[in-house]
């Protein structure tokens, strides 16, 4: 009768070791890639979603100016009664 040994051997360790490693490495990588990836697509839709707002803004009040202060009476007063 054959009798099968548990990882008994020098060799088998060798290899069950291995593959262990091999295993895990490819899981971090993986994982690791992964993250890059996500990170980088939410970066770039977080971009892409920050140009459109401002181009949106632009061609929706281009003549506003950046300091009410600046701009039309009724701005000045409205900001004054903010403060």
């Amino acid at each position: 009768m054959i009798r099968l040994s548990l990882a008994r051997g020098l060799r088998t360790q060798l290899v069950v070791v291995f593959f262990l490693v091999s295993a895990l490495s490819a899981l971090v990588a993986a994982a690791v890639t992964f993250h890059q990836g996500r990170t980088a697509i939410v970066e770039r839709a977080q971009a892409d979603a920050l140009q459109e707002l401002r181009v949106h803004l632009t061609s929706r009040v281009p003549d506003l100016p950046a300091d009410p202060a600046e701009g039309h009476p009724q701005y000045i007063s409205f900001v004054s009664l903010l403060q």
